[in-house]
């Protein structure tokens, strides 16, 4: 990994015009090498996420190249984008960017500096109605293009609706 970090900082002096960073000819077995290198990381994905605030999302991504998922049959994932641990003010830069993949770059001085090329969320969880109605209508996430990221299906209650018309089982 650390092989491959290298050949990539190469990449990118040369792309911004860096002139210790080689000629033309490096710069193309760099990419060869690091396409090479990189076809060969190959690993299984990590469980989904199923409750996780927006700094550790960002760290599954460093480690995934940039994928992260999230699927949950509960709400908890809605409660934390509402901002369950950061008082009502979750930074969801990092959901719009991996909703569209863009690159994302973050520093911070306890956490040190992430830079990822293209983000990539996808996000899937099956909540109550009450509590797809509290982010439907938080004009924050609204405001930002958050919901509307969203594919929502609200299919009809079966209950009381089913009817038990089962062939007798012989004794």
């Amino acid at each position: 990994a650390a092989e491959l970090k290298a050949i990539e900082s190469r990449i990118k002096k040369y792309e911004r015009g860096n002139r210790n960073a080689g000629n033309e000819n490096t710069y193309k077995a760099d990419l060869m090498e690091f396409d090479e290198k990189k076809s060969k990381m190959t690993k299984p994905l990590p469980l989904p996420l199923t409750d996780a605030t927006t700094e550790a999302i960002i760290k599954e991504l460093e480690n995934n190249s940039g994928k992260a998922y999230i699927l949950s049959s509960e709400s908890g994932i809605i409660d934390i984008m509402s901002g369950l641990y950061t008082n009502g003010k979750s930074n969801i830069d990092i959901l719009l960017q991996g909703y569209s993949g863009e690159p994302v770059s973050k520093s911070r001085v306890t956490g040190g500096k992430v830079e990822i090329d293209k983000a990539l969320i996808t996000i899937g969880t099956m909540a109550q109605p009450s509590k797809f109605n509290e982010l439907i209508h938080n004009k924050r996430m609204s405001g930002q293009g958050l919901t509307s990221r969203f594919l929502f299906s609200f299919p009809g209650s079966l209950a009381g609706s089913i009817k038990v018309d089962g062939v007798p089982i012989p004794e």
